[in-house]
């Protein structure tokens, strides 16, 4: 997948939670506070994803 593409994914994900889990500067991309705690959560099978 594009970056594009992935950017965009991670947009719409953001969107559907009504979060923000990048920190996002015209120079670096960071995890934001959610996003560190969605990383300590263990993995999800890939298929719940798709039903968002």
């Amino acid at each position: 997948m594009p970056k594009s593409g992935v950017s965009r994914a991670i947009s719409r994900l953001e969107k559907t939670l009504a979060i923000r889990l990048f920190q996002r500067t015209t120079r670096e991309v960071s995890l934001a506070a959610a996003g560190e705690a969605l990383r300590e959560l263990p993995p999800l099978p890939v298929n719940l994803f798709k039903l968002a």
